[in-house]
């Protein structure tokens, strides 16, 4: 896709609807006031104010939809995000509403006590998820939410069939494998059996992420493809009855080299800048000492600056040896008159 995607001309496409009048008090004494059908999952688009990036401007209607566009907040391939093909629905999460132009469902997965501590300085999030037009996926009762949806984990963990073996003789319990709110989303695309599930937006390989989150999402998309999924990865969809694309660009299920017949080529560049790195780091460690050395040498300097203008001015100064002894220097005294 070209250009700013908040510039996107969707004012013709899809039949409006008003946008609910929300108060925000009754939102907060827990009255759900959208009504809903109005929010029935996969049906109406919330069309975002170009000029006032998050503002809901529109509702458009453009009914039941068969493909999905999942959009997390890497920069690699976000920007090709389908916004102007309203034959999908999108769907986004946490503050990510701040740069996309429409969305048909929002996810906010974290504790209340956690994304209020993490939301962007100046913004109002709690404000705005009270306020969020479409369905809105969370995993604590929504009480004060009008549009809230609690995410339906029991289902997603028997699509999922993960179990585990207790080892006190008890049968095996299911349970989840989730470490992610991509996951969530990603999981509940699967359950609800869209023909084509495209990923942008999404790598995890930042900080923790590759970690848990990144190996995470890879076996989630194993178990579509055990399920009947095409994968591909490329910039547009094969055709296949039940695809999930992957944009050539993302992280997901990229290898740097085939595992035995090939070997893997270190990049050449990598150990020259730690070296490099190690090499500024001792230099850093250099300047500081020799910073301390000239603080202590300022600060022994302004002491016997400090302690000739006593004296200068009569007073007297006393020495303190190390081992204990002191000695008091008079001031000077002014010569006898003859």
């Amino acid at each position: 896709m070209d250009g700013d995607p908040m510039m996107v001309d969707l004012s013709e496409r899809g039949t409006v609807v008003p946008l609910p009048g929300i108060d925000q008090q009754q939102a907060a004494n827990g009255q759900v006031l959208v009504e809903p059908e109005l929010v029935r999952p996969g049906t109406v688009d919330v069309i975002f104010d170009p000029k006032r990036p998050g503002t809901p401007a529109q509702l458009r209607r453009y009914g039941q939809r068969t493909k999905v566009a999942i959009v997390g907040f890497a920069e690699t391939t976000k920007e090709f995000t389908p916004y102007n093909d309203t034959s999908y629905e999108i769907w986004s999460l946490n503050q990510h509403y701040r740069y996309m132009p429409r969305a048909t469902r929002w996810f906010e997965i974290h504790r209340r006590k956690d994304y209020l501590a993490d939301q962007v300085e100046g913004t109002d999030y709690l404000s705005w998820l009270q306020h969020c037009p479409i369905p809105l996926y969370v995993t604590e009762p929504p009480v004060d939410l009008p549009t809230g949806i609690l995410f339906p984990i029991d289902y997603l963990r028997e699509y999922a069939h993960v179990f585990e073996e207790p080892g006190d003789g008890a049968p095996a319990r299911q349970r989840d494998y989730i470490q992610s709110s991509l996951v969530y989303m990603l999981g509940l695309a699967l359950l609800e059996g869209f023909d084509l599930i495209s990923l942008y937006g999404i790598d995890l390989v930042v900080g923790g992420e590759y970690f848990y989150q990144k190996p995470n999402m890879e076996w989630l998309l194993g178990v579509a493809h055990g399920r009947g999924y095409r994968l591909t990865r490329g910039l547009k969809p094969t055709g296949a009855p039940k695809e999930i694309l992957i944009h050539e660009r993302s992280a997901l299920l990229r290898q740097m080299f085939s595992y035995g017949p090939e070997q893997h080529v270190p990049n050449v560049l990598k150990p020259m800048l730690h070296d490099r790195l190690k090499k500024l780091m001792d230099s850093k460690d250099q300047l500081l000492q020799s910073l301390c050395n000239c603080d202590g040498a300022i600060n022994e300097t302004q002491q016997w600056i400090a302690v000739i203008d006593m004296h200068e001015k009569g007073g007297a100064v006393i020495w303190q040896y190390t081992d204990g002894r002191r000695e008091t220097i008079e001031p000077p005294r002014p010569p006898a008159r003859q």
